[in-house]
C-alpha cells in the first residue's frame, strides 16, 4: 500500500456516475518527486489543478503502470482565492457555475463565501434552500480545514520520506 500527495495535473478519462460522488476516473498526479499514471473513483470536487492524497498500489495494465487508488481525499477549494471560493459555491443549491461567478464578480470572493455561509439568498439561493445552503457552506469550510490540515500532515510525512 501507498500513499500519494499532488495535484491533478490532466483528467486522462473521466466516466460519470448516476451515484453522486463516483465518477470512475484515470488521471495524472504530480507529487513532489514524479508524474504518476493513476485510475479510481473521483470526488466531483476533484479536477485538474486540485490537490488530493490517496492511498493505492501500483498495478500493471495494458496502458503500463499505474496506481489502482483505493481511496482518494480532495483538498476542497481555497477560500481565500476567487477559483476556490467559486468552485465552492456551485455545491450549494440553486448555485451553478454562472450564479457563483455572478456572486463572486458582485461581491469579491471574501463576502461572497461570508454570504453563503449567513444569507445564502443574498446570492441567488432560494429561500426554501437557504437553511440547506448555509449547512452545505459551513460543513464545506469544515471540511476544508479538516482535509488541510490532513493533507499539510501527509506533505510534511512525504518530504521527509522523499
Amino acid at each position: 500500500m501507498i500513499e500519494l500527495f499532488g495535484r491533478i495535473v490532466r483528467i486522462r478519462h473521466r466516466k460519470k456516475s448516476i451515484l453522486k460522488d463516483r465518477d470512475w476516473a484515470v488521471f495524472d498526479l504530480a507529487t513532489t518527486s514524479q508524474l504518476v499514471n493513476c485510475v479510481g473513483v473521483l470526488p466531483d470536487i476533484a479536477a485538474e489543478g486540485v490537490e488530493i492524497w490517496t492511498t493505492g498500489e501500483y498495478v500493471e495494465s495494458k496502458w503500463g503502470r499505474q496506481v489502482k487508488c483505493r481511496k482518494i481525499i480532495a483538498a476542497a477549494p481555497d477560500t481565500s482565492t476567487t477559483d476556490g471560493v467559486r468552485r465552492l459555491l456551485t455545491a450549494l443549491p440553486g448555485i451553478g457555475q454562472a450564479r457563483a461567478w455572478i456572486a463572486v464578480n458582485m461581491y469579491g470572493h471574501y463576502k461572497a463565501w461570508m454570504l453563503a455561509k449567513t444569507n445564502p439568498e443574498m446570492i441567488g439561493v432560494a429561500p426554501c434552500d437557504c437553511a440547506d445552503a448555509m449547512r452545505i457552506a459551513n460543513s464545506l469550510e469544515y471540511d476544508y480545514n479538516t482535509k488541510k490540515l490532513l493533507i499539510d500532515a501527509v506533505m510534511k510525512k512525504e518530504i521527509k520520506n522523499d
